[in-house]
């Protein structure tokens, strides 16, 4: 199983990666769904901002990686 490592440098930042496929966003126009190769992210907002603060991604074999995001102001 290949692990997300690429896309998360994008991810983190709430872009959608170069290789991703079926993406889906939000009103805001900030990125709710990507798939890159096996693996789904979601991502979670706090009210209006830009960036996410969790991404949940799943990979059919079962596995799961939990992202919490936490931004020093």
């Amino acid at each position: 199983v290949r692990t997300p490592g690429p896309p998360g440098e994008y991810w983190i930042m709430g872009q959608a990666a170069p290789s991703d496929s079926d993406n889906q966003m939000d009103s805001q126009n900030r990125l709710t769904t990507a798939h890159n190769g096996d693996w789904t992210a979601d991502f979670t907002y706090n009210n209006n901002d830009k960036l996410p603060n969790r991404i949940n991604m799943r990979h059919p074999q079962g596995y799961k990686v939990v992202m919490t995001i936490n931004r020093l102001s």
